[in-house]
């Protein structure tokens, strides 16, 4: 069967009509051939079956190269129109490469009619840009200091005197790796627009990990001003992720074809649309900030996290709406802690990924029926609840070896607390006097007389001028990280304080690990952020006793998740318990969801006429425990709203009930895909802000090269801008706990939580409701197993409270 999808697949490839009929009638005789509706999703299960059956089918040698090209023509005509008569053959694809220099950039001219043959010249200046990056880094491996450089934390900035920066010697050999480093940035910025044009996702989506791992780089070693280049890479990163989006969306959009796999042709306003967008992307540049600053509220901020598919670093990236705040890049090698300790542990993504995987699926294990249903005894249910006890265990373990060996003393990069300026300032002074006199490069600072004395003689001020100052966002990341008396692992302070000095060391300071006393250095920054705490939290006492209690604007955190880190629980780490985040697999898409909403006001009215919601109970028909639970507090306290209970709802209804409601809520078993099909959702004009209760309703199946898709990912496209979801499989009772949790915190049970507990105090922060997102992080615990129940359940989009 595989082999006729294949060749199926192939020849509609090429458009032999003939033999791509014989092929598909053999599959219509076998009852095989997918619904015309779900034809992504056959592309999505072939496409990573393709190299798996290629060996089996073709005979290798040069039919093997041309079944790889035909996976990329494939994808690529899934994305793009072009002429049927574009692909003559493939070999003759295979046969026709032109080698370029780096200067070929410049002289590049796309013809439509050419696409395949410029897409291979794309491929080949890429795979030169590549070339660049391994030079530039094998061209430092050939320094005993240099060499550690990507072993070590580096961030975008990390200085801030460029001005004297002049000053620092520069041997040769580090400025032929920057040159190199340089042009690899370079062209991969070059060539981007003409990769996401002509080149299948895979292809362009190395591309902001190539710029990224030069850019952070050079930042590290030479005086190049980033605040531009960061803004290239946040450009380069979310064109790639946000196109897709739009794609997706422009394809839900398109008309579907009768007998075939793949559309044959986009109609002509969908081509030029997607064209129109490739080519203002470059007018984009400006407009996404603008944007960000325009939409965003000041108190959020947006973490993205993402794996470099090459080095395999974390990659984190702070942006902000404030005006006068820089993106922060960081790049965290998960192997540093090991690197400086032998007897620390090295724990890779792929240790985290595939010990996470096996939680989950012996955990999904415990929940099914045909487990459930055996329990007949004590015996048998104490053993249950061990299992279960202990996948508890493994995953609180596993999150915390996330918090430490891989954000370590950079977890304050999430903090959203404000930082006394004054306060800070002092922080500053205090810090670089403890490196003057502690790094053997600075101590003639203090020795010399005539700098006390403020007579500095001209070879005195070179020196001085020549030092480093490292930027103010370094230093903040030690103010983020907290009281010292809360930290509860001395590790998080050291691991601020060797990045600190490899900025030094990397720019140029002369200084010997084995010259330094690190022990002295933690104990005097210790203490002088114990001082800021402290005095910062006086202020903070003496303005409330001044004053009333004033509305308190939201703070929020944004995570924009890689499509490799989709699944995984960040909103459960240590450092992020109890605070208000969501997620977005796009900056584009979170942007859109803000432009439906007043960013000062992110509220729905649910309970009125005219502006009710929609919720879907049970059903199945199977979750009887769950509808009696929620059946009659629903219908007390949302006596306006529309509902279906204890039976199926038809698809029709699915629609009119996401795209008229004001709120959908959903309880019953998974995301209700049963109910109604991906591409339906997709192509909702309108799709209300929704919860989907259900077990796994927001686990997104992965596709290798291409991006992960499932329910959650088709409610986003269709424009959703708030939905809670479950990343796997939960129990009812828990689940159902936590539900009533969020209903009654978030203010949809008010009445009900009011006659309970008498006050409304739980409700509030300040003087404003709470949010879905503070709700979701207060109910976590209400579940009896804290992880493997409570860190199921996550936030796409905004947090919005209910008026």
């Amino acid at each position: 069967m595989e082999r006729y999808y294949i060749y199926c697949l192939y020849f509609q490839a090429i458009d032999e009509k003939e033999n791509f009929d014989l092929y598909f009638d053999k599959l219509k005789t076998i009852g095989k051939v997918k619904p015309v509706a779900d034809f992504k999703s056959e592309f999505f299960n072939i496409n990573d079956q393709v190299m798996k059956f290629s060996n089996k089918i073709l005979d290798g040698g040069d039919t093997f190269l041309e079944l790889e090209k035909f996976k990329t023509i494939i994808e690529h005509r899934k994305f793009m129109d072009f002429n049927n008569n574009v692909i003559s053959s493939f070999t003759s694809l295979l046969s026709d490469f032109n080698k370029f220099s780096d200067k070929a950039i410049k002289g590049l001219v796309l013809k439509e009619n050419e696409i395949p043959f410029q897409s291979d010249k794309i491929i080949e200046l890429i795979t030169k840009s590549k070339e660049f990056l391994i030079i530039g880094k094998k061209t430092l491996s050939s320094d005993p200091m240099l060499v550690l450089l990507e072993d070590s934390a580096i961030s975008v900035p990390c200085i801030n005197n460029f001005a004297n920066y002049k000053n620092v010697k520069q041997g040769k050999l580090l400025k032929e790796a920057v040159l190199y480093l340089m042009k690899s940035k370079k062209l991969v910025y070059e060539l981007f627009l003409n990769a996401l044009k002509y080149c299948p996702s895979g292809i362009y989506n190395e591309l902001p990990d190539i710029f990224s791992s030069s850019l952070s780089m050079i930042s590290a070693l030479s005086k190049v001003r980033e605040k531009d280049l960061t803004r290239q890479f946040i450009w380069l990163l979310e064109s790639s992720r946000g196109h897709r989006f739009l794609v997706e969306k422009k394809l839900a959009q398109s008309v579907e074809v009768k007998n075939k796999f793949l559309p044959d042709r986009m109609s002509n306003n969908l081509t030029d649309l997607l064209s129109s967008s490739i080519e203002n992307k470059i007018d984009d540049f400006g407009s996404l900030f603008l944007d960000i600053q325009k939409y965003v509220p000041k108190k959020w901020i947006i973490i993205s996290i993402d794996i470099c598919q090459f080095s395999g670093d974390l990659l984190l990236l702070k942006i902000t709406s404030c005006d006068d705040s820089e993106p922060l890049i960081i790049r965290l090698p998960l192997n540093r802690h090991a690197s400086r300790d032998a007897d620390e542990r090295v724990f890779s993504f792929e240790d985290a990924k595939r010990e996470l995987e096996n939680i989950i699926e012996s955990s999904n294990l415990t929940t099914k029926v045909e487990v459930t249903s055996s329990i007949k005894n004590r015996e048998d249910k104490k053993s249950w609840w061990k299992t279960r006890y202990f996948l508890e265990k493994q995953l609180k373990e596993l999150l915390e070896n996330v918090d430490y060996c891989w954000l370590g003393g950079f977890r304050g990069i999430f903090d959203v607390g404000e930082i006394n300026r004054e306060l800070f300032g002092k922080f500053k002074i205090q810090f670089n006097r403890i490196l003057q006199t502690y790094l053997p490069s600075r101590r003639q600072w203090l020795r010399n007389k005539n700098i006390k004395s403020g007579k500095v003689n001209s070879e005195v001020k070179e020196t001085i001028d020549s030092k480093v100052d490292i930027d103010d966002n370094v230093l903040e990341l030690f103010i983020k990280l907290g009281h010292p008396s809360k930290l509860g692992n001395t590790e998080y302070l050291e691991d601020l304080i060797y990045f600190a000095i490899d900025i030094l060391i990397y720019h140029g300071e002369e200084d010997g690990y084995d010259e330094i006393d690190m022990d002295r250095i933690y104990v005097e920054v210790e203490d002088a952020l114990r001082k800021y705490h402290d005095e910062n939290e006086k202020l903070k006492r003496e303005k409330l006793e001044r004053r009333e209690r004033e509305r308190e604007a939201a703070t929020h955190i944004v995570l924009v998740i890689g499509k490799s880190c989709q699944n995984f629980p960040w909103e459960s780490l240590p450092n992020l318990k109890g605070k208000s985040v969501s997620r977005m697999p796009s900056l584009t898409i979170l942007l859109e969801a803000l432009k439906k909403y007043d960013k000062d006001n992110l509220s729905i009215e649910c309970k009125e006429k005219g502006k009710a919601g929609f919720f879907v109970l049970n059903p199945s028909g199977d979750l009887k425990n769950t509808q009696t639970t929620f059946e009659q507090k629903f219908k007390s306290h949302l006596k306006n709203w529309g509902s279906i209970i204890d039976r199926k709802p038809t698809e029709e209804e699915f629609v009119q009930a996401l795209s008229d409601s004001s709120l959908f809520i959903y309880i019953g078993h998974g995301g209700g895909e049963q109910y109604i099909r991906s591409s339906t959702i997709r192509k909702l004009q309108r799709c209300s802000p929704s919860l989907l209760m259900g077990c796994s309703s927001g686990s997104l199946k992965e596709n290798g090269e291409l991006e992960p898709h499932g329910t959650a990912y088709s409610y986003l496209v269709g424009g959703c801008a708030m939905l809670v979801v479950n990343l796997w499989d939960v129990t009812d009772k828990d689940i159902d706990k936590f539900s009533m949790s969020v209903f009654q915190k978030w203010g949809l049970f008010r009445e009900d939580y009011t006659a309970m507990f008498g006050a409304l105090d739980e409700l509030w922060v300040g003087s404003r409701a709470l949010s879905i997102c503070e709700a979701v992080a207060a109910s976590r615990e209400t579940c009896h197993l804290h992880h493997l129940n409570g860190s199921a359940p996550v936030v796409y989009g905004l947090p919005l409270t209910l008026s």
